[in-house]
């Protein structure tokens, strides 16, 4: 019984910090200057855009708890509570399910032409994520007072492979993944969707071929096998299924029973967050056959309409979507330049949890600044293609 008041507190202890995180962005989101920054319509459709800034949100959260953990026992592990590696977890799945069902759904408008695809594609990952490299790579010759560790052809050939989206050792700096909280990770598996889009497209015209691809995907699921990336570095097939399950939720998005539903009712929106809720705190991990289902349709409902009570409709909430791939790459780089650089982890040890409002604010700032500066720029050039 004391176990389970205490687990219960601990709960609502994060809750509250992570409810009061999104509490102290609203003087920044809600500022006249930066509202003017960003146009009303946003995004094509404003439940996903406003979807994206939480899930975003949530990765940083989790490596957030994680980095406590790692300058506390020195190990980079899930944190002890399901909820807080759960909120990381369900956002990734989420976020690659956003990825196949709206790369799917430009192959069902045959709005797909291939060269531009890949070009656009480029120019909207690319410009932000090499900004992110070079700030890593700056932070390793810094932390390693400024030496070459390793021969210079093998250096450059270590940079190459950033350069292509695949993480790797560099100048042999042990905690070269943690500057980045990893989350670079994912980025292979994007790139590997991205490439296999113009095969899918030829193949779509093929009668029944998506049902076999999607067999032979749930195949891969259930018995996972690495991929190679280009000979660069490997990829597991499970998290392939999701792209397959956006697919699936573009699809039945034409069903005209579907199609007669309103699904922005208050009680989808309960419906959705108990879908939610439940996987966040009654699994070890969002990754598996049930948790995978579940955000499915979890997504699908918010896909069809669902704004969760309105909340994702919001400008306030569709503006964090619309910098949630800089929130996404930069966190890492502020954690470990805050608590690994600049201030001594020790001193604040005990009152870390409590400044993740703080910190949230000092993420979202910055990642407004990179948004603004590196990339919209890029996305109007790719949008002028």
């Amino acid at each position: 019984m004391i176990y389970l008041t205490m687990v219960l507190i601990t709960i609502m202890i994060e809750i509250f910090l992570i409810f009061l995180a999104f509490i102290f962005l609203m003087p920044i989101i809600n500022n006249n200057i930066v509202q003017k920054q960003f146009s009303d319509n946003i995004g094509h459709i404003k439940t996903i855009d406003g979807l994206r800034g939480y899930l975003a949100m949530g990765v940083f959260i989790h490596h957030y708890f994680i980095t406590y953990y790692w300058h506390v026992n020195g190990e980079w592990i899930r944190p002890p509570s399901d909820l807080l590696n759960n909120i990381g977890q369900s956002s990734v799945a989420v976020f690659f399910l956003i990825t196949g069902y709206l790369f799917f759904r430009k192959i069902h408008q045959h709005k797909f032409e291939i060269k531009k695809f890949i070009v656009k594609r480029f120019l909207r990952l690319a410009p932000l994520y090499y900004f992110v490299v070079l700030i890593m790579i700056l932070i390793i010759f810094y932390k390693n007072g400024f030496n070459l560790n390793v021969d210079i052809q093998l250096f450059f050939k270590q940079i190459f492979k950033w350069l292509l989206f695949v993480r790797g050792s560099l100048n042999d700096y042990h905690d070269v993944y943690r500057i980045t909280a990893s989350v670079t990770w994912t980025l292979p598996y994007e790139w590997f969707f991205y490439l296999c889009l113009p095969i899918i497209f030829y193949l779509n015209k093929i009668r029944y071929i998506m049902i076999v691809l999607g067999f032979y995907l749930l195949y891969r699921f259930l018995y996972p096998t690495s991929i190679s990336f280009f000979g660069l570095t490997t990829i597991t097939s499970k998290f392939f299924i999701l792209f397959y399950l956006g697919y699936i939720i573009n699809i039945l998005e034409y069903n005209k029973y579907i199609k007669y539903i309103n699904f922005n009712k208050w009680y989808f929106s309960i419906a959705s967050l108990i879908i939610l809720i439940y996987i966040l705190l009654n699994f070890k991990t969002s990754y598996g056959n049930i948790q995978f289902l579940g955000l499915s349709i979890f997504f699908a409902m918010i896909v069809y309409g669902n704004t969760i009570f309105g909340l994702l409709t919001l400008k306030y909430s569709r503006i964090i979507g619309e910098i949630s791939y800089s929130i996404y790459l930069t966190h890492g780089l502020i954690l470990y330049i805050l608590f690994k650089i600049l201030i001594d982890f020790n001193d604040i040890k005990s009152i870390y949890i409590y400044l993740l409002p703080l910190i949230s604010m000092i993420v979202v700032i910055l990642s407004i600044g990179t948004y603004l500066i590196i990339e919209r720029p890029m996305i109007n050039k790719g949008k002028n293609l």
